[in-house]
């Protein structure tokens, strides 16, 4: 028997609500989905959690949603669903300081809150750039394509995924550098 493409399965989804096809094409994925969720979360039952959300999550809108490319889709998902889940643990660390006292040191909570607060300021930096800029970095670092993956998916010339690669690097770097300065 052939082996489906991803189209053929999202078709086979989104036409006849064919789960097993939403299952084998959202398992193809499952190891990247849950090395990035690894990535962000830094937890391994966190990170699982997170997968398995993340398929929930995408069974409705993926119905309606017109997705070229599925790989590229569902990990900007699984970023934003884990960014998401950063962002309100963020709240929680206030409260988690006087529980976890006598289990942590101040020290380490404190150092956690300042690698999420860069990641949130790195997060809006990105924004900040041309979304050529944006667009390559995120799919180059955050969903983990390659430059030809990139200028593929893009329709972008691969001389201009490196130069929007390199450029939104150094701009990044540098207005993160100087919200750095300022803070």
């Amino acid at each position: 028997m052939k082996k489906k493409s991803d189209a053929e399965l999202l078709q086979a989804y989104q036409s006849l609500e064919d789960h097993d096809s939403l299952a084998a094409l959202f398992i193809r994925y499952a190891a990247q989905v849950l090395g990035l969720c690894m990535q962000y979360l830094k937890h391994s039952a966190d990170a699982e959690d997170a997968v398995m959300d993340i398929y929930t999550h995408i069974q409705k809108p993926l119905r309606h949603q017109n997705v070229q490319h599925f790989k590229a889709w569902i990990m900007q998902v699984s970023r934003n669903h884990c960014l998401q889940i950063l962002r309100k643990k963020k709240g929680k660390y206030s409260i988690d300081i006087t529980e976890l006292n006598h289990m942590e040191s101040t020290d380490n909570l404190h150092q956690v809150y300042i690698e999420d607060q860069w990641l949130d300021i790195m997060e809006e930096e990105l924004e900040n750039l041309s979304e050529e800029q944006q667009i390559c970095l995120r799919m180059m670092y955050l969903e983990g394509h390659s430059y030809k993956e990139i200028a593929a998916i893009k329709d972008y010339e691969l001389k201009k995924v490196k130069s929007y690669i390199q450029n939104g690097k150094r701009n990044l770097a540098l207005r993160v550098e100087a919200r750095k300065n300022h803070e």
